[in-house]
């Protein structure tokens, strides 16, 4: 089990390949659906200023002339077309990389192996079978492209309900169509940020798919997989509760909430265990976690997760694997996330 600085540095490399992956997509996310927007708003302000100089002197345009009215009609089939081509591009854009991730986990989990064993060991290392990595590149794509369908529909939905309801014209028009125009580019860009969700959570539960995988082909030589959170001031309390934690091989996930950035380090058995005899094994390196934690101020574990929180944890009055629980989430996998602080306070009671 010499978890070693090399390990250390073999995580945090893996960590940093796939998280910048994922920031590439959000990048093009954001810069699609941008241009999206420029495309499709001028259009959406020019009918709005349309039918309110029609209804200028009754004060208000009502939601059926609102609902009906052909221009806006017009500029919202459009808004359809824009979005769902946007969200089609992007999704085949994450899908793309998926191949490349999946097939890397079977490497990455070797190099982490060779930093555990004695230097010039030949101790075989298995890869995931490529029929298996397949089937998770495809099931992994299909779910893609079956999300951002649904994101398409959502966004515009949200975008016909603040265009088609009744509109007060008031003093000014143009003043009442900007505020009406700044709240449907709110609910467009709301597509952006569940955009982004989709692709970086997909690719990395793609990754961690095929690394279970890498795991499971390696149970005679390995001990565990330890959960490995980034120990700092992003990390939700969740994720620092479960840091640490060892699982048996060829354990799934790990299941942090979407966008979570956490991993595991598959732990190698002891080289006697190995039957690596006559060579002394290193003390394993580890960033343990409390160690950590008591070294923040306390300022510093107030804002990471709460003054309330950290009050219960200095008390003793709860444990931090009491910190996490499993959420059930339709229509997306179900995941570890922060426990509620009224369910803290009603178990402490």
């Amino acid at each position: 089990m010499a978890i070693t600085e090399d390990t250390l540095r073999v995580a945090a490399a893996t960590r940093a390949r796939l998280i910048n992956a994922t920031r590439e997509q959000e990048l093009a996310i954001t810069r699609a659906w941008a241009d999206a927007w420029d495309l499709i708003s001028p259009e959406l302000l020019a009918s709005l200023l349309d039918l309110m100089v029609r209804y200028a002197q009754d004060g208000r345009v009502p939601r059926h002339a609102v609902a009906k009215d052909a221009r806006l009609r017009a500029a919202l089939a459009q808004v359809r077309a824009t979005i769902k081509e946007v969200a089609k591009t992007t999704g085949e854009s994450a899908a793309a990389i998926i191949p490349a991730e999946v097939s890397a986990a079977g490497p990455d989990l070797e190099a982490s192996v060779r930093t555990q064993l004695p230097a010039g060991s030949t101790l075989p290392v298995a890869h995931p079978a490529p029929d298996a990595l397949d089937a998770i590149v495809m099931r992994t794509q299909q779910r893609i492209h079956s999300q951002y369908r649904a994101l398409s529909a959502e966004s515009v939905a949200a975008m016909r309900a603040e265009l088609v309801r009744g509109i007060a014209v008031g003093d000014n028009p143009r003043t009442v169509a900007r505020r009406i125009m700044d709240r449907t580019e709110g609910a467009f860009n709301g597509g952006i940020s569940r955009a982004s969700t989709i692709a970086r959570t997909e690719i990395l539960d793609a990754y961690r798919a095929a690394s279970r995988h890498a795991s499971q082909a390696n149970t005679e030589i390995l001990a565990g997989r330890r959960w490995t959170a980034e120990l700092g001031p992003r990390t939700c309390a969740s994720c620092i509760g479960r840091h640490g934690r060892m699982y048996p091989p060829g354990t799934d996930g790990p299941w942090d909430h979407p966008n979570g950035r956490c991993c595991f380090t598959d732990v190698t058995k002891t080289w006697a265990e190995l039957g690596l005899d006559g060579v002394d094994e290193p003390e394993p390196v580890w960033r343990d976690r409390d160690a950590w934690w008591d070294n923040l101020t306390p300022e510093s574990q107030d804002r990471m997760i709460g003054r309330a929180r950290a009050q219960l944890l200095h008390d003793g009055k709860v444990r931090w694997e009491d910190l996490s629980h499993f959420q059930q989430n339709v229509g997306w996998r179900d995941s570890l996330r922060l426990r509620p602080l009224h369910e803290l306070l009603v178990d402490e009671l």
